[in-house]
C-alpha cells in the first residue's frame, strides 16, 4: 500500500529564531561601532591606536555584512506609516519601495532597462549612496579634505543634506522642463545652486554670531553667517565646483534616461552597471560639494569659538591645529593645480573621490581630455612637458643603466672576483708551504737532539 509523502513542516519555524538573533546581533554591532567611533574622535590618539581602532571598525562592518547575508530578514508586510515617521524621513519619496527595488537589481541587472522610471532610478541611486553613509567616513587618501575638520555626526548630516538638495534639484529641473541641450550650459549655475542650498540648510538661514561691534545702546551686533559665506562663491567655484567631472552626464542620465558613457563603456539606463557608475559619480559630487560648503566656513569663521564647538572635531579646536590644517589645504590646492590635474589631463583620466568600505578613497577612470590638454599653459604645461620628456628618456636610459649594470657585474664577478680568488689561493698555498717548512725544521732539530 503506497503512502503519500508529505513535505516536512516543523511546528516552530526558524523565522522567529533568526529574527531574535538578527535583532541581538544588530544591537551589539551598533553598540560596538558607536564605541569605536567615539574612540576615533579622541584627540589624544597616537598613530598605532588609530590603526587598531580603524581595523576593528572594518571587522565590525565585515561582521555586519555577513550577518545580513546569513540572517537575512524575511520580507515584512507593508507597514502603516504614521505622519510622524514621514516628517522624520529625510527622503520622503518612497524610500522603502526604492530599497526593495535596489535589492531586485542585484538579482535581475536589466530589470528596469526595458521601462525605466525617473523616480525609480533616481531613488535606487540615492538609496545605495545613503546606505554607504553608515560605513566609515575617514579620509583614506594622501591629501587633506575640508570635511576632515568636521565631527563625524556633522559629516553625515552634511552628506544627507547635499543628497536631499540634489534630489530636490533634479525634481525642479524635471518640473521646469529644462531642455536637454541646456544642461551643459547651466552646469555652473546648477552646482552653485546646490552649494548655496546646502549651505543654507546645513548652517541655518538665520544663524548669526557676535561681531564684537557695539552700537549706541552698548549692545553687541550680530553678523549673519550665510550671506558672508556666499561672498566666496567665485573662489569656491574656481577651486572646487568647476572641477567636478561628469556632472552633466549624471544629470542627463537620471533626468533624461540617456545611456551612461564613461570609461570607454556604454552602460544602458536601468542596468546594474549604470547604477554603480552613477553612484560613484554622485558620491564624488556629494563629497566635493560638501568640501565647498566647509571651505569658506574654515576661511572666514574658524576663529568663532561657537562654531568650533558645534562643527569641528576635537582634534582641530586649537588655533594652532586649525592654522596647520588651513596651510595643508592651501598646499593641496597648489599641488592639485600645478601637478595632479595636469597629470590627470595628460594621462586622460578623471580622479573621483568616492565612498568605500574602509573610508573615502580616490578612483580613476578613463576620459578623453585632449581639448583641455591643448589649452594648458604656465606651470601645468611645463609639468606635462616634463612627463613627456621622462617618458621619452626613460626607456633608453633604463636600457643603458641595465647594460652598464650588467657590465659592472661581469667585471666584478668574472675579472676582479677571479683575480681575488687567484690571489687568495696563492696566499693559502704560501701559508701551507710555510707551515710545511716549519714542521720539517722542527722535526730535523728534534732528530739532532737525540743521542
Amino acid at each position: 500500500m503506497s503512502r503519500t509523502t508529505r513535505p516536512f513542516s516543523p511546528r516552530f519555524g526558524l523565522n522567529p529564531i533568526k529574527r531574535r538573533l538578527r535583532e541581538s546581533s544588530v544591537e551589539k554591532i551598533q553598540q560596538r561601532r558607536q564605541v569605536l567611533m567615539q574612540g576615533l574622535e579622541d584627540a589624544s590618539l597616537n598613530w598605532w591606536e588609530w590603526v587598531v581602532l580603524t581595523g576593528q571598525l572594518r571587522e565590525i562592518n565585515t561582521a555586519e555584512r555577513w550577518m545580513e547575508t546569513i540572517l537575512a530578514a524575511p520580507e515584512p508586510s507593508p507597514p502603516v506609516i504614521a505622519s510622524e515617521t514621514l516628517e522624520q524621513d529625510p527622503f520622503p519619496s518612497g524610500r522603502s519601495l526604492a530599497l526593495r527595488q535596489s535589492e531586485f537589481l542585484t538579482l535581475n541587472p536589466n530589470a528596469f532597462a526595458a521601462d525605466p522610471d525617473f523616480q525609480t532610478i533616481k531613488s535606487v541611486v540615492l538609496d545605495r549612496l545613503v546606505e554607504k553613509l553608515s560605513l566609515p567616513l575617514t579620509n583614506q587618501t594622501s591629501t587633506p579634505l575640508e570635511i576632515d575638520i568636521l565631527k563625524s555626526v556633522k559629516k553625515q548630516e552634511l552628506f544627507l543634506i547635499v543628497l536631499r538638495q540634489f534630489e530636490a534639484l533634479l525634481d525642479e529641473l524635471r518640473f521646469s522642463q529644462v531642455p536637454r541641450s541646456q544642461i551643459p550650459l547651466r552646469q555652473s549655475q546648477i552646482l552653485q545652486d546646490l552649494w548655496q542650498n546646502a549651505i543654507t540648510d546645513f548652517l541655518g538661514k538665520y544663524r548669526t554670531f557676535p561681531s564684537g561691534i557695539q552700537d549706541s545702546l552698548n549692545a553687541v551686533s550680530a553678523t549673519a553667517i550665510v550671506p558672508q559665506i556666499l561672498l566666496d562663491a567665485p573662489l569656491v567655484n574656481s577651486a572646487i565646483l568647476s572641477r567636478v567631472p561628469l556632472f552633466v552626464e549624471l544629470v542627463d542620465h537620471l533626468l533624461f534616461h540617456s545611456d551612461l558613457v564613461m570609461d570607454q563603456q556604454v552602460y544602458p539606463v536601468g542596468s546594474s552597471e549604470a547604477i554603480l557608475q552613477s553612484e560613484a559619480i554622485l558620491g564624488n559630487v556629494v563629497l566635493q560639494v560638501s568640501n565647498a560648503v566647509v571651505q569658506p566656513l574654515i576661511n572666514r569663521f574658524s576663529a568663532v569659538d561657537e562654531l568650533r564647538r558645534d562643527f569641528f572635531d576635537r582634534r582641530w579646536l586649537s588655533t594652532r591645529e586649525i592654522e596647520r590644517f588651513r596651510n595643508a589645504l592651501s598646499w593641496k590646492y597648489r599641488v592639485q593645480q600645478w601637478v595632479m590635474e595636469p597629470t590627470d589631463i595628460f594621462e586622460s583620466q578623471y580622479r573621483l573621490l568616492v565612498f568605500s568600505e574602509i573610508g573615502l578613497q580616490y578612483r580613476t577612470l578613463y576620459a578623453a581630455r585632449d581639448p583641455e590638454l591643448k589649452i594648458l599653459s604656465g606651470v601645468p604645461f611645463i609639468v606635462t612637458l616634463a612627463l613627456e620628456t621622462r617618458d621619452a628618456i626613460a626607456p633608453p636610459l633604463q636600457a643603458a643603466v641595465t647594460f652598464l649594470g650588467r657590465g659592472v657585474v661581469f667585471v666584478l664577478t668574472q675579472i676582479i672576483g677571479r683575480s681575488i680568488g687567484l690571489v687568495g689561493r696563492g696566499v693559502l698555498q704560501g701559508v701551507g708551504y710555510v707551515k710545511g717548512e716549519v714542521r720539517s725544521r722542527s722535526a730535523s732539530s728534534a732528530n739532532q737532539r737525540q743521542p
